[in-house]
């Protein structure tokens, strides 16, 4: 990432060698939530108990990159959806960075809510929205404002 107002990273490690790894930064004003491994039993979870800490603590504005997830299932979805709920609920905004060819970015597609979340190829695009730079979403023209998606 080339953002600045760069804050060392907090972590919070995995509970297993293959599982979940998530690792927070600052940079320019976001919360940056990389999320690296592969998604285990619980890990949907984790990420949810370390989202909630953040929120309440005063973050508005996330990039969740997951550039760095090996696997992930339909569990860690659901949870983004509730954190883009939380934080919108608090005036916040959560943003996604996921490769085009990425697990993430195929369920989300096949899920439709690649039309619904913001979705970036990656996190300097998505912190690039963030800060009001005129970047593309998904390769197209800014995204209008989305409806809440579906529970």
């Amino acid at each position: 990432m080339s953002g600045t107002d760069t804050k060392p990273a907090d972590t919070d490690e995995a509970t297993s060698p293959d599982g979940l790894t998530i690792r927070s930064s600052s940079a320019d004003g976001a919360t940056i939530v990389a999320l690296g491994g592969r998604v285990c039993d619980g890990d949907g979870a984790r990420f949810a108990k370390s989202f909630d800490r953040m929120l309440a603590g005063g973050a508005r504005a996330f990039v969740l990159d997951c550039a760095g997830l090996s696997y992930a299932d339909s569990t860690l979805i659901a949870e983004f959806v509730v954190a883009f709920r939380r934080a919108r609920a608090r005036g916040g905004r959560v943003l996604l960075a996921a490769p085009p060819d990425s697990r993430v970015r195929h369920i989300l597609k096949i899920t439709a809510l690649d039309r619904v979340l913001e979705v970036f190829a990656d996190a300097d695009e998505a912190l690039a929205r963030l800060g009001g730079r005129d970047r593309k979403a998904r390769g197209g023209p800014a995204a209008p404002k989305r409806p809440d998606p579906a529970p």
